[in-house]
């Protein structure tokens, strides 16, 4: 483009084209100057309205043949707030199409007496009024105080965060015969654990070659924008994700109600039933729309702390990638910032009735937190991706399967849909390449990754992704575990961990016949074999390391139906139980292909 002067069309929120104007600005002018050109432009109406309250949004709407029907920006999911910052050369780089809205002019809301959002969330201020719908700037301007009550300097989480930034709080680790051991436990659990968490040991390091297949799928296909993580319990998916997030930057969420992770999305999925009238009532349309947006909640709460991490003073030198992994994935063992900040923003949504316009304010909050990304020496050369893990997922893909709709918002789908619909648009259209969803669970059926895939991924496929999804669809080899050799070789990296003692006593609780019968017994089963590690070493006595393998084996075996929380988490993993679920889920769906064959 040239530095001629650029003619914009411009129209007040909710007024028809009938009343569009025009301005013209040089390129080398900001947002802010266009506002000054637009409150002259409009005077005297805009005589009682400051320039800086003005609020503008970049569309593209068509001069439609009625003239005179008014426009509304709520009714746009494609327009995007402009920053007073934002160079107008940045805004339009290319020429802006004739006969078309380029902006929407919002005036500051009306002065309103205003009431507490919830009176179990308190917030220093007060939010917008509940009993009307929320305006865009309402929106803007709640979120903004939720924010600025959560990011007080006063804050002890926040104290916290910035300490953890710069390097304080390590993991915790085990004590005893064989000390120095990561040691997590999980949300949820009464019993403090004292085993160590295997899980975080020997994480890759961040850079170098593709460390497993789905790096290499990443690296190799750039358009993939989905790529689930499929296999039966315990073979390695939660593994493969925290490689992943070691060297990639991400987010990483987990649906499951006692496990790794923060209890966020936990969280959003007990709001269905305590907000049943909300989320499930009988309108299908609306409790799509309302998940979405929570979702879009659950995101941006994400966003601002990513942003806030990123933003401390040296944290270029103190906070990778892996640093980043393990706030969001051995959670439990530090603070759970994320639900700190989600659950005021939860409640905000549950009490107010929201635009679809909080997907653009996500959407902008995204491409702030990937510029400062871009600013980062890069983790992993080999690609380029920012990854959303949501582990567990197969939780979301059983829960209320006929309570919601897909992204065409006719095909009836369970509460993963809408989230995974989210997930994706967390990056404008223009930008989608920079994400890939990746769904990682035990339970889901190839039906099931068909469909989540559609939902998660954008309207259009661009040829890379095409031959990414044709030639890749997904993860179901994860390396190892298939011959004594990696268990030894494993065993042997632990080692290396250890000081003399610790490797001795390790060689005693485990010794080659442990090893034998670990591959015998529990074959190509990442999180069983780490498990009964963690067990043997936790007993601390050479003398049980048959009786955990044995206790191992009939957890995965046993035909036994558990009826208790503990006894579900003690079976998790378990094969009949797993056997069990498929024919279940094959029962009530009895249109399908799978069902006629079951019942033949």
């Amino acid at each position: 483009m040239t530095d001629n002067p650029l003619t914009l069309f411009c129209l007040v929120d909710g007024e028809a084209t009938a009343n569009a104007f025009s301005v013209k600005i040089s390129l080398r002018d900001t947002v802010d100057d266009l506002k000054d050109l637009i409150k002259t432009k409009k005077s005297p109406e805009f005589d009682d309205v400051a320039a800086d309250k003005l609020t503008l949004w970049r569309v593209s709407i068509p001069v439609a043949t009625n003239k005179h029907k008014p426009i509304v920006l709520n009714e746009f999911e494609s327009a995007a707030e402009l920053d007073p910052t934002d160079d107008v050369s940045d805004v339009f780089e290319e020429t802006p199409p004739k006969k078309t809205i380029h902006i929407i002019v919002q005036r500051p809301p009306p002065e309103h007496t205003p009431i507490p959002a919830r009176v179990s969330t308190p917030l220093s201020g007060h939010l917008s009024d509940e009993s009307r719908p929320a305006s865009p700037t309402d929106i803007r301007a709640d979120l903004d105080k939720i924010a600025d009550e959560f990011f007080s300097p006063a804050s002890r989480i926040i104290t916290f965060v910035n300490e953890f930034v710069q390097g304080s709080y390590d993991m915790p680790v085990t004590k005893g015969s064989i000390s120095g051991l990561p040691t997590v436990g999980k949300r949820g659990l009464e019993r403090p654990r004292t085993a160590p968490s295997l899980l975080f040991v020997n994480l890759p390091a961040q850079s170098g070659i593709p460390h497993n297949q789905a790096e290499r799928i990443l690296t190799d296909f750039p358009g993939k924008r989905h790529l689930p993580l499929f296999g039966v319990s315990g073979c390695g998916k939660t593994r493969t994700a925290v490689d992943l997030l070691s060297r990639s930057w991400g987010f990483y969420f987990n649906a499951g109600a006692a496990d790794y992770g923060s209890s966020d999305m936990h969280t959003l999925v007990q709001a269905l039933s305590e907000h049943r009238d909300i989320y499930l009532s009988d309108n299908r349309l609306e409790n799509t729309d309302r998940i979405r947006y929570l979702t879009y909640g659950l995101l941006y709460a994400r966003l601002l702390i990513l942003e806030h991490c990123l933003n401390i003073a040296g944290s270029k030198d103190t906070f990778s990638c892996q640093r980043w992994m393990l706030l969001q994935v051995a959670t439990p063992a530090f603070e759970d910032v994320f639900q700190a900040l989600f659950q005021p923003i939860s409640d905000y949504l549950h009490s107010h009735v929201v635009p679809s316009i909080i997907a653009n304010i996500v959407q902008q909050r995204f491409r702030e937190v990937h510029k400062l990304l871009r600013g980062r020496t890069p983790s992993s050369p080999a690609h380029s991706k920012f990854l959303m893990v949501l582990d567990e997922s197969q939780v979301l893909g059983r829960l209320f399967p006929t309570a919601f709709l897909d992204g065409d918002l006719t095909t009836v789908r369970p509460v993963l849909a809408p989230i995974l619909f989210a997930f994706r648009r967390l990056a404008d259209e223009t930008s989608q390449n920079n994400i890939c969803v990746m769904p990682c669970g035990t339970g889901l059926s190839s039906y099931e990754l068909t469909w989540s895939g559609g939902s998660a991924s954008g309207a259009k496929l661009s040829a890379d992704e095409y031959e990414a999804s044709r030639l890749s669809e997904m993860v179901v080899d994860f390396a190892g575990w298939t011959d004594v050799g990696s268990i030894s070789a494993y065993l042997e990296r632990l080692r290396q961990g250890l000081d003399n003692g610790g490797r001795q006593r390790l060689d005693e609780l485990v010794p080659e016949e442990a090893v034998k019968t670990l591959f015998r017994r529990l074959r190509g089963r990442f999180r069983p074999i780490i498990s009964t590690i963690e067990d043997i070493i936790e007993a601390d006595d050479p003398m049980v390391w048959e009786e955990c393998i044995r206790e191992r084996e009939d957890r995965l075996t046993t035909a036994s139906i558990p009826t208790t929380d503990g006894e579900k988490r003690r079976l998790e993993g378990n094969l009949c139980g797993e056997l069990r679920r498929m024919f279940d889920h094959v029962r009530q769906d009895q249109g399908s292909v799978a069902f006629a064959e079951f019942r033949n």
